[in-house]
């Protein structure tokens, strides 16, 4: 009997030992994961090292509280505006060309920034920022998806996103350091020592990248065929939901539910992000050292109940409850915090580091649940614009606060906003629960 010339045969899977499947997951974890973490950190640095310098600038050429809300902000519009490009030029180019633009480039404006004299200029690079730096998030995302399997997504995601505390960890004291030491060395302000010095390290880390990231599984020459094929066949991408076109990913109204969703828990990361080292300098912390050691603990406190939250989720095979009662708590957080005017430092530490560790908790959850859904093609598509709709937060918070306290003298009117809005998004996740669970989750 001959077998038919239309036959098409589904190679056979593999099966490799649980030994070996543990330590080939810590061979990709050390080679894929590690790189993009730290990746991820300096992405953090580069984005949020603005709000140490905050006051240093001010004094130095004039800036007003609204002009800081739109300069935090304003490199947000060039993300979402140019999210989708960006995602399109890496299914052109591939991941290691992408990943490699978007961290020299981002290393580049981050450095430059050393050189701006006014609001004007600043609000240009920082949009420019934005520009080089869109498309990171969705493609870290889409590109681990293709290592790993669904039931580790939550964890490795969590890994991959807790480089934005530890870049909270590292950025005050350093910051502050440099802001406090190196003032006027050489006739330069700190600030601008700061923005040079913390954007090279990503231009070294581009060329890193450039020469050891693979494509995926297949390209990677430190892997044998079986491996390969293991984890091929076991990637998140092959056991979900199709998305092979633009239009399909733009109409699919579970997306755009995600991306409300995001919104509102980006509203509250990029208020503890642009704002903390200011609510504590509020309460009389003057050096900028001393405020960067304290702005620090709230993301000390946030690491390990983010790495226990995550790892929880994978065991239970449940998304929407991890991400429900952190967000609900810390909106609460934020809501109490907004409704006292003056607190004690010690008061104020203990309050934002309470809100930052849930609402990261939170984050970190979020970020697994598009891998349930997405595959193929669109699925970069996807993501992108999930963060899209996502990163309007990081646009709007940092206006809606200074608006706020333009007009009223108090940061805590714009936290009590914050509040409502994040409030807004664990109400809107727990009413449309029964068909996340349905439709995204393992049951």
């Amino acid at each position: 009997m001959t077998s038919s010339p239309y036959l098409v045969c589904s190679p056979p899977r593999v099966s490799l030992p649980e030994k070996s499947v543990t330590k080939l997951y810590r061979k990709v974890g050390i080679r894929i994961l590690l790189l993009l973490s730290f990746t991820y950190l300096m992405d953090s640095l580069d984005r949020l090292n603005i709000g140490y310098a905050k006051h240093q600038i001010s004094e130095r050429i004039y800036l007003s509280v609204q002009d800081y809300g739109f300069i935090a902000g304003i490199f947000f519009a060039g993300y979402i505006l140019f999210e989708i490009p960006a995602i399109l030029w890496m299914r052109q180019q591939g991941a290691r060309k992408t990943f490699a633009r978007i961290t020299f480039l981002w290393g580049l404006t981050s450095s430059c920034m050393c050189f701006v004299h006014n609001v004007f200029e600043f609000s240009i690079l920082r949009f420019f920022l934005g520009v080089f730096e869109a498309g990171f998030a969705p493609a870290c995302l889409f590109y681990l998806a293709t290592w790993y399997p669904r039931k580790r997504m939550a964890k490795v995601v969590s890994l991959e996103q807790i480089m934005g505390p530890l870049a909270g960890i590292m950025s005050g004291p350093i910051s502050g350091f440099i802001l406090d030491k190196m003032d006027m060395v050489s006739g330069v302000d700190g600030w601008r020592w700061m923005f040079f010095l913390e954007g090279l390290p990503s231009i070294a880390l581009a060329i890193a990248i450039f020469i050891t990231l693979p494509e995926g599984p297949r390209d990677a020459r430190w892997l044998c065929p079986e491996e390969k094929d293991y984890l091929i066949q076991n990637a998140s991408n092959s056991h979900s939901l199709s998305h092979d076109g633009f239009n399909d990913v733009i109409l699919d109204t579970r997306i755009w539910l995600l991306g409300i969703v995001f919104l509102c828990i980006i509203s509250g990361i990029y208020t503890v992000g642009f704002w903390v080292p200011h609510i504590i300098r509020e309460t009389g912390i003057s050096t900028n050292l001393s405020v960067g050691i304290l702005s620090a603990i709230p993301y000390i406190v946030t690491v390990p109940l983010m790495l226990f939250w995550s790892g929880n989720a994978d065991r239970c095979g449940e998304r929407v409850k991890h991400v429900f009662y952190p967000l609900a708590l810390s909106a609460v957080l934020f809501l109490i915090f907004g409704s006292i005017n003056h607190m004690q430092t010690a008061v104020s530490i203990v309050f934002m580091a309470l809100a930052t560790a849930t609402l990261y908790a939170a984050y970190g959850v979020f970020l697994a649940i598009p891998s349930d859904i997405l595959k193929g093609k669109g699925a970069a598509t996807g993501y992108a614009v999930i963060n899209m709709i996502g990163l309007l937060g990081g646009f709007l918070s940092p206006y809606l606060i200074s608006t706020m306290e333009n007009w009223t003298g108090s940061i805590h009117y714009g936290l009590f906003l914050i509040g409502i809005i994040m409030l807004a998004g664990a109400t809107l996740l727990l009413i449309y629960k029964k068909r996340l669970r349905s439709e995204f989750l393992p049951t």
